[in-house]
């Protein structure tokens, strides 16, 4: 209650009394509506300056209890929608359940086409029913779809059943500071993915400098606020790392913070830093117990003159290039000046080709000409031509990221420079780098292969040959058509690739490359589990003895050469995986092997296992010669005098006939055909005997058809004069008269290429080049005439014959020697063979999927026989069970219902966990609705004991303060009534 203001007893003036009550009387008023408010409202304060504690109290119960209100609205939507999803579960638990009662009657091979058909009905049935309770809605969301519940969770695709949704759950604040799951995804109920093929290759991403710190070491990154110490020697110096971002900011901070001459670098390369100590040793330890240095891979405790660094595990991005997978870039560092001229150089494809390459730096180039060329050699080396004193080393850096040909990417080195301004503007000085770069290995990955997928749909080839980062090849992969679901996985290491779809068969394969076994996710390994195989039947039926094993998993390859055929068995035992399988059928016979008879290999286009024959199909061949012949030069006198050197040359001016000319002052022999056909070796050596005094020159053999020769240098040498020990000896020299040869070679493998002819060359004198081939002789023969042409050579006669005579293929050794007449020749074309043949038998083979469907053997009908791939995925779901026992009871196959049939228990299984789960979650929303309404009410109480009136009270005081208003009224008015006359 407000006091009452006291009436001044001493001496006042008149206005300050009259003020004095006014304002007593106001105050009773503030007062008395204060209390009427109270008394009207329920409220003790309604300004936070009524009572400030009490107000901040009460804001922060209000904020409180309004939050607790959405709870309990969310726990209420949570509530309907598991509710929902709740009676939905009970109806596919009854549908699994009627499709089991209706399905083991079949299961024996005494049920009827019509029982099989009924049940089949009854699944199709089913498969819709299913398909409506997987796509329940509630207010306009789809309740399994995961937390992609705005559209269809379930879709048909062809006839397959496709999840579109996604393995999260959505979740909702049920309590302040806690999620909830609001729903379950269809893959937890139905089953709706795949979980067979997960990334099982360490990519391995190779670093570079714009890599950041927050993705070494698995994604885990860097501690911030980071500091290592340098050691050289006694001293010490600590570089602060906390505004590094990148790998590259490091090794820049650490050489800047090393000591000036110390000649430490750092190098970012392959998996991590490497660090090159100077030649004063080096130790890089932690500052202050942190753990930096260890985080970077670059912790070294004692001082070391050896590079060092540890691989620091960059976790895969979605910008992640592609590039930088499958192997590491051969780097180098070279300084082109003598300040401020330092660059990087960094191979722009993985692969150790890079590695040695020899960096010319050449000058003489022109203004603005300046060049960089880049040869595979060896050595491989990369010429810069530069104008010496006017090209720079950015310049250089320039020209070699301009130019798409130069397999190398530059960029300016800061160490050693003056400062980060002047770097790469020193002026380049001409010198050779030897073997300026190192550390590449592996290789790129294959993209341009692609990979080879079914999934249901036929088999398709993806092509990623326009991928370039991690994020580009899961898109191609994602792309609906395929029905897969592609991401990083968990461990940033790799990539996981599953089916979406129920019912289909699952692989990933190769198209003639190494990409899926590459990304690690070819479905067909060499460690792929033999008793997996068959939807996990498994190839090799194990038996309770090694006999028993032997007598049930029959693998036998008949391999038939030359007539004779050879069986080998192949011992099952002890065979686990596909590798143990490869390494026994190649192994040795004793081994129970086929001792190299067939090689097995995984195939390289799609999956599966190969076996090859060791000898394949052989093409026929036969050569003809246009036989050279040799021209001998000897003196006719003994002695040195017969040392001489001469020119040979062989035209032909087309008329005169054979003529030879001597210049003996130049030694030049030039030997003119004149238009003839008929001349030969040995009539040449006779007509240069002629013309060159002193000489004798003789042919080899003689007879072969003469031709022109290019002038040929020829030197009369080893004459000699009679000594004391030798006698004299005249001066000789062979010059060879060039001649060519013509290979007849079959079209086609085999042994049919084998043939006999016989071949001429003739000339008629007119008509041209022709051949006249007869098949209808023994041998058959060939008749090639040039019909008086002057321009004929070997290669023109060999494809007038292979046009002329079917099955073969004439090609000329030279084919630039000038075409002359040949008497008629035997040719042979021999050395074609078929391959070998093989069969493939047994038990074995048959789980393997060598043998087609319904037949006991393969035999080879090319060079190899290809399994078929029985190592095949699946989505483990319901509908895939429906589906596939749907098509057994179509086929009526009793092994694959019944197995079906088991499958049906895993399916309800998973649908009476999902239900169980969803029940227990109402429960505990239940138990958190009354505790959030037992907490309001206790919130609302202690708001009530902050800002609510005591109505009693207030009752009181608004009596008491009408009594102090109208005891102020009173007295104001007898005061106001005084005057001076009152106490006269």
């Amino acid at each position: 209650m407000a006091a009452i203001l006291p009436i001044p007893t001493t001496r006042t003036s008149d206005y300050l009394s009259r003020t004095r009550l006014v304002q007593q009387i106001q105050s009773d008023q503030v007062d008395l509506l204060r209390l009427q408010n109270q008394l009207s409202t329920g409220r003790r304060i309604f300004l936070p300056s009524d009572d400030p504690g009490a107000a901040v109290r009460a804001i922060t119960l209000q904020r409180t209890i309004e939050r607790k209100d959405q709870l309990q609205i969310n726990i209420s939507s949570a509530s309907a929608k598991l509710t929902v999803a709740e009676g939905s579960l009970n109806q596919v638990s009854e549908v699994i359940n009627s499709v089991r009662g209706s399905t083991l009657p079949v299961i024996d091979t005494v049920a009827t086409d019509n029982e099989r058909k009924a049940v089949i009905q009854e699944i199709n049935q089913a498969i819709e029913s299913l398909t409506h309770f997987a796509n329940s809605q509630y207010q306009d969301t789809f309740l399994f779809g995961g937390t992609r519940a705005l559209e269809e969770p379930f879709n048909f695709a062809g006839n397959f059943i496709e999840y579109r949704g996604n393995e999260a759950n959505l979740q909702s604040h049920v309590e302040i500071g806690r999620l909830f799951d609001t729903n379950v995804s269809g893959a937890e109920i139905f089953g709706g993915m795949s979980d067979a093929v997960r990334g099982s290759v360490d990519l391995d991403l190779q670093v570079s400098e714009k890599t950041y710190l927050s993705q070494l070491n698995g994604g885990a990154g860097v501690a911030p606020n980071g500091a290592v110490q340098l050691s050289i020697g006694l001293n010490s110096y600590v570089v602060d790392l906390s505004a590094a971002h990148t790998l590259g900011d490091v090794a820049r901070m650490i050489e800047e913070g090393a000591p000036s001459g110390s000649g430490i670098t750092v190098d970012v390369e392959g998996d991590g830093l490497r660090v090159n100590p100077g030649p004063g040793g080096l130790a890089i330890v932690e500052v202050s117990g942190g753990r930096t240095a260890q985080e970077l891979g670059i912790r070294q405790d004692a001082q070391v003159l050896t590079p060092f660094g540890d691989d620091v595990n960059p976790s895969l991005r979605k910008t992640s290039q592609l590039s930088d997978l499958g192997g590491t870039k051969a780097t180098g560092r070279i300084n082109l000046g003598v300040t401020n001229a330092g660059i990087k150089l960094r191979a722009t494809s993985n692969g150790a080709e890079f590695d040695g390459v020899d960096v010319i730096v050449a000058g003489g180039a022109p203004s603005g000409g300046e060049t960089a060329v880049y040869s595979a050699g060896p050595p491989p080396e990369l010429t810069v031509t530069v104008e010496t004193g006017v090209t720079r080393a950015q310049d250089v850096v320039d020209l070699i990221n301009s130019d798409a040909s130069v397999p190398f990417e530059a960029a300016v080195d800061y160490f050693g420079a003056t400062s980060s301004q002047q770097a790469g503007l020193g002026f380049v000085v001409p010198q050779t780098f030897v073997d300026a770069t190192s550390g590449g290995s592996g290789s790129s990955l294959d993209l341009a292969a692609g990979l080879r997928l079914t999934n249901g749909l036929g088999e398709v080839v993806i092509d990623t040959s326009a991928a370039e980062t991690i994020e580009d090849l899961v898109n191609i992969l994602n792309q609906p058509e395929y029905g897969l679901s592609a991401q990083i996985n968990a461990d940033a290491d790799g990539i996981d690739v599953r089916s979406r779809r129920s019912g289909a068969d699952f692989t990933i394969g190769e198209n003639g490359g190494t990409l899926a076994e590459d990304l690690g996710i070819r479905t067909y390994t060499y460690t792929s589990r033999l008793d997996e195989f068959n939807r996990g039947r498994g190839a090799v039926i194990e038996g309770v003895n090694d006999a028993a094993t032997r007598n049930a998993n029959n693998l036998t390859i008949s391999v038939t050469d030359q007539g004779v055929e050879t069986t080998f068995e192949i011992d099952p035992i002890g065979i686990a995986t596909v590798q143990d399988l490869i390494d026994r059928i190649n192994g040795p016979v004793v081994d129970g092997g086929a001792g190299g008879a067939v090689v097995a290999s995984l195939a390289t286009v799609g999956n599966g296992l190969v076996l090859s024959r060791a000898d394949p199909a052989t093409t026929a061949s036969g050569g003809l010669a246009f036989a050279a012949d040799t021209l001998t030069f000897s003196a006719d006198a003994p002695g040195a005098a017969g040392n001489a050197n001469f020119t040979v040359d062989v035209v032909d001016t087309g008329s005169g006939g054979l003529s030879t000319t001597y210049n003996s002052g130049t030694g030049a022999i030039t030997v003119d055909l004149g238009g003839s056909t008929t001349e030969t070796t040995a009539t040449i050596a006779a007509d240069i005997s002629t013309a060159v005094a002193g000489y004798t020159v003789a042919a080899a053999d003689g007879t072969q058809p003469a031709a022109t020769l290019a002038a040929t240098g020829v030197a009369v040498t080893g004459g000699s004069d009679i000594g004391f020990l030798d006698p004299a000896a005249p001066a000789t020299v062979d010059v060879a008269y060039a001649a060519d040869t013509l290979t007849f070679a079959a079209d086609a493998s085999g042994s049919a290429g084998n043939d006999n002819f016989q071949f001429e060359v003739i000339d008629s004198g007119s008509g041209g080049l022709s051949t006249v081939y007869d098949s209808n002789v023994d041998p058959k023969t060939i008749v090639v005439d040039l019909g008086g042409s002057a321009t004929e050579t070997t290669a023109t006669i060999a494809a007038d014959i292979s046009a002329s005579v079917p099955g073969f293929t004439v090609t000329a050794a030279d084919g630039t020697q000038p075409a002359a007449a040949v008497a008629a020749t035997p040719v042979a074309v021999t050395g074609g063979y078929d391959a070998d043949e093989f069969t493939v038998s047994g038990e074995l083979a048959d789980r393997l999927g060598f043998l087609p469907d319904g037949q006991s053997s393969v035999t080879s009908a090319g060079a190899s026989v290809q399994a078929e791939d029985r190592n095949t995925q699946e989505v483990a779901s319901v509908f895939n069970t429906l589906l596939r026992l749907r098509e057994a009871l179509k086929d009526n196959d009793t092994i694959a219902i019944g197995e079906e049939y088991a499958e049906l228990d895993e399916d309800l299984n998973r649908a009476t966990f999902a239900r169980s789960e969803v029940g227990a979650r109402l429960q505990n929303l239940d138990v958190l609705k009354i505790r959030l309404e037992d907490e309001e009410v206790q919130l609302r109480s202690t708001l009530s004991e902050a800002i609510d009136a005591d109505i009693a009270e207030v009752i009181s005081d608004f009596t008491a303060r009408q009594f102090s208003l109208q005891a102020s009224l009173q007295t104001t008015a007898n005061l106001l009534q005084l005057s001076v006359l009152n106490f006269l």
